[in-house]
């Protein structure tokens, strides 16, 4: 609201100049409202351009810096540090209608329903409720979650730490492999969402869609799985995760039975 941003823009505005030059914006926004210093710079660049971006200007643009969505994005970086939710919980994430974009999510939320993805890499910090993917191709996610459900996706590679057996249904193409990400406070985040970094359903898939003969899903292989570690300019944490590497080992465990799906 109004009030809100007015507070935002007082607090930022160090120079109490009337404008948010670029270095407020990264030092307000960045360090302290864990927005990515990309999407800063994109914004101050598109609405700032010359002396700065007024009260005026941010009112009528935040939504593009809203910071439970993400969408309408291209050729895009976008990031959410931790803390970026402000330790709330019951946060519900949106993302839809990226193309070609890394979007990295790095803080705790309840829930995460990603739409409409193209050629995106994805990282989704850990959601204590649940993530559904619908309708994305050519994908790549890293993803932690308590239950995980994709619909309607083709051509897309999943690494996947979840506490009950992934559920695909409409959907052609897919890979899947544990969870292979860092970054600063992740395994801090596996705690507070109560998350077992041993308990990992990852391979338990189950295909609504699935005919004999005729498999969906398949196994990353080894040498194709990658390891997505996400560090932040001018944080002192050094990225890290509770989850053990991938192995050939684990790649070839047989898949664990939940009595929760």
């Amino acid at each position: 609201n109004n009030k809100e941003l007015d507070r935002v823009f007082a607090e930022a505005n160090t120079d109490h100049n009337d404008v948010l030059s670029l270095d407020e914006m990264l030092a307000y926004m960045g360090d302290y409202l864990g927005y990515g210093d990309a999407e800063i710079v994109a914004f101050h660049g598109a609405h700032g351009a010359g002396a700065g971006v007024t009260l005026d200007l941010l009112k009528r643009h935040y939504r593009e810096l809203n910071p439970y969505n993400i969408e309408d994005k291209m050729h895009r970086l976008v990031v959410r540090k931790p803390g970026a939710f402000g330790g709330l919980s019951g946060v519900d994430m949106h993302i839809e209608k990226c193309t070609h974009c890394t979007l990295l999510v790095c803080d705790r939320m309840e829930q995460a329903l990603v739409d409409e993805l193209k050629d995106c890499r994805v990282l989704i910090g850990p959601c204590s409720a649940s993530v559904h993917l619908r309708n994305c191709d050519g994908c790549d996610f890293w993803v932690a979650t308590r239950q995980f459900r994709v619909t309607e996706c083709t051509n897309c590679r999943f690494y996947v730490h979840c506490h009950t057996e992934p559920v695909i249904d409409g959907s052609s193409g897919l890979r899947f492999a544990p969870l292979a990400a860092e970054y600063p406070g992740l395994s801090e985040h596996f705690e507070d969402a109560k998350f077992d970094p041993s308990k990992n359903f990852w391979n338990a898939v189950y295909d609504f869609s699935g005919k004999p003969r005729e498999a969906n899903w398949r196994i990353q292989p080894l040498d194709e799985c990658e390891t997505l570690v996400v560090s932040f300019n001018r944080s002192e944490q050094a990225p890290d995760s509770p989850a053990p590497p991938i192995t050939q080992e684990a790649l070839l465990a047989p898949p664990l039975t939940s009595e929760e799906s």
